[in-house]
């Protein structure tokens, strides 16, 4: 976390940066294996391949390293995939929740009813009277259509 300043507020939130720091840190460390699989030994490279496998018991020289490098390089992908999925999964809920705040909120519906008065809007405004009108032009629609579905059901 060095070189972020601290106490400031971003637009961005902080659970984003943190998963994005990750998939960086990942995507890094699926370059380093990838340049070592392909016979690359400088000591850097070697170096984060032996922390990548710090928790399993084998040498770097065994026969079957490409098959572990590969298995170890698809779940950091799998696990890239995962995190990019919950940013989008989170900021989809964030978004929702937002726009439901917005549409509860009093300054939504002052704006539609106020804007015959200020003439802002033109002649697309909605006032509350309108809407309900609208609204009971629907459930009028729907319920002649549903008995229009019923009576021709039963009448033929």
């Amino acid at each position: 976390m060095a070189g972020r300043a601290t106490g400031q507020s971003s637009a961005i939130p902080a659970w984003r940066v943190r998963i994005e720091e990750r998939i960086a840190k990942d995507r890094a460390l699926i370059g380093r294996l990838i340049c070592f699989r392909s016979c690359n030994t400088r000591s850097r490279i070697v170096r984060t391949v032996r922390m990548a496998f710090a928790g399993i018991n084998f040498s770097l020289s065994q026969p079957d390293i490409m098959q572990k490098l590969t298995e170890c390089i698809d779940d950091l992908k799998q696990r890239i995939a995962a995190w990019g999925q919950r940013i989008r999964r989170y900021t989809e809920r964030s978004t929702h929740h937002n726009q439901n705040r917005l549409f509860q909120s009093e300054e939504f519906w002052h704006g539609l009813t106020g804007c015959i008065t200020t003439g802002l809007r033109g002649s697309w405004c909605v006032t509350l009277c309108s809407l309900d009108s609208f609204k009971g032009s629907l459930e009028t629609e729907v319920r002649s259509q549903a008995l229009h579905y019923w009576g021709h059901s039963f009448g033929s």
